[in-house]
């Protein structure tokens, strides 16, 4: 992070870059790997859904998405993505009675966007006037000019982005903890381990 006095870093997790830039707290949302065996630590997609939608309408979390870095480039280039690059959610809809799950995403480099499925490429997405409403999709600006914003549906984000980073609002939590150690306590040379 530049802000840290970093310049040429090879990448970081944006729920740590905002806790330094916000002091809001990081945390991640991990899928199971088999949706049969959830283990303590990760989060069933419909429940993660549920509770991104809950806690970002009432403003109490910053969500980014992001590739993965063994992404192939021509893959990504052909989706419209950037192999290992994060991804701001502006807006999370849930539409047409909760059929509909989508994120509008914002890439900051403010170029280059999704491909797929509810891009501005697709047309039979967006063909009904009803929906284009609900979801607030402005056709004229998304269309016209790429500044790397776009819709992507909630499947594409699990199908694609396979990191999900979540900025929490510190007062969201009711109860706070808080330590101590002795200054004398911990190795002596600095080491961490």
């Amino acid at each position: 992070m530049k802000h840290c006095g970093g310049y040429d870093f090879p990448g970081s997790n944006s729920g740590i870059d905002h806790f330094c830039l916000t002091g809001w707290i990081p945390g991640s949302i991990i899928f199971p790997e088999n949706p049969d065996d959830v283990r303590d630590f990760e989060t069933p997609a419909k429940r993660a859904w549920v509770h991104l939608y809950n806690t970002y309408s009432s403003s109490d979390c910053l969500v980014t998405v992001s590739t993965s870095k063994t992404l192939p480039d021509e893959k990504a280039e052909w989706m419209g993505l950037f192999t290992g690059h994060a991804y701001v959610v502006l807006k999370i809809v849930w539409a047409s009675n909760g059929t509909k799950l989508l994120q509008l995403l914002k890439n900051s480099w403010a170029s280059k966007g999704w491909k797929g499925q509810f891009s501005v490429h697709d047309t039979h997405s967006w063909s009904n006037p009803a929906f284009i409403k609900e979801v607030g999709y402005d056709i004229d600006a998304l269309a016209t000019y790429d500044d790397g914003v776009f819709w992507m549906s909630w499947d594409d984000v699990l199908l694609y982005l396979c990191n999900i980073h979540v900025s929490w609002r510190p007062g969201f939590f009711r109860l706070r903890g808080h330590r101590h150690w002795d200054v004398n306590a911990g190795p002596k040379d600095g080491r961490t381990t």
